[in-house]
């Protein structure tokens, strides 16, 4: 309802939102709908991003510009080049995956010569799964049950850490997407984490690994 979605995105709910009005669909999704040149982006406000986790949602696009973008280890401020890890689908070309860490591009693979990503009205499920020092992402269309594309990194010095900048400390562990599109659909999203108090890198480093 509509009261829901106040609850939902005022001061003290669940996500943000930016450049782009919001309604629920048919099917309970949140729609979002662009409202000036400004990508639309959603964020979740709580630690979503911690340990080992994996991370689940669907998506659609109406009239989409590109880049589609999942950030992953978001700071506070939202800043790309903060954000530990921002996978972009149809980055400089609509066949091209990109991932950056920390604002540096870091993996690039292609889907297909001339093969769009992500095609206007169609469902998807993106999945990414981090376990240690590998992020893993995945992205299938959901009316066919075939993947499109998927690839594996394995950071060395993981980047879902702490950081401190001139304007002080900060946390890296919120989950968002952008959109150049004119609507956005998104339902779905589900993280889970491990089954265990400790993070891997708590573990590690007690047994002095990491």
């Amino acid at each position: 309802t509509d009261e829901e979605l106040e609850k939902l995105f005022d001061q003290d709910g669940t996500w943000t939102k930016t450049g782009a009005s919001v309604e629920r669909g048919p099917s309970g999704e949140l729609v979002l709908t662009r409202n000036g040149d400004d990508p639309i982006t959603i964020s979740h406000r709580t630690a979503a991003c911690w340990g080992d986790f994996t991370l689940q949602t669907e998506f659609r696009l109406g009239g989409n510009e590109g880049p589609f973008e999942f950030l992953v280890g978001m700071p506070e401020s939202g800043k790309p080049a903060d954000t530990s890890y921002l996978i972009a689908l149809g980055s400089e070309s609509a066949d091209r995956l990109a991932l950056n860490r920390l604002g540096t591009g870091v993996y690039s693979a292609y889907g297909g010569t001339g093969t769009q990503l992500l095609q206007d009205g169609q469902w998807y499920r993106a999945t990414i799964r981090r376990s240690g020092q590998r992020i893993e992402f995945q992205l299938l269309a959901i009316a066919s049950g075939l993947p499109v594309i998927a690839f594996g990194y394995e950071d060395a010095f993981p980047a879902l850490v702490s950081g401190v900048n001139k304007e002080g400390s900060f946390a890296r562990q919120r989950f968002g997407i952008r959109a150049r599109a004119g609507v956005l659909s998104v339902r779905d999203v589900t993280v889970s984490h491990r089954d265990s108090q400790h993070t891997t890198e708590a573990l590690l480093f007690s047994v002095g690994q990491y």
